[in-house]
């Protein structure tokens, strides 16, 4: 399986803070296979959270970890 790569980026907010109006989202849209959906969804379940939560935690926690620590 490929490891996907995030590029750093500067990230200063959780998804708590954002303000949500519209005009500040946007959509990311992927498509995965049955399997990694349904693992998917039984990681949320576990974690108690929504499918879309589980994944922006993840996505985030790999973002955290990847941007360089002297950028602050």
């Amino acid at each position: 399986m490929t490891k996907l790569k995030i590029f750093p980026f500067p990230f200063t907010k959780s998804m708590d803070q954002i303000n949500d109006t519209p005009s500040n989202l946007k959509r990311l849209s992927i498509l995965v296979s049955k399997d990694v959906h349904k693992s998917i969804k039984v990681h949320a379940l576990n974690a108690d959270q929504s499918m879309k939560d589980y994944i922006v935690s993840i996505i985030l926690k790999e973002v955290e970890k990847q941007e360089p620590q002297d950028q602050y």
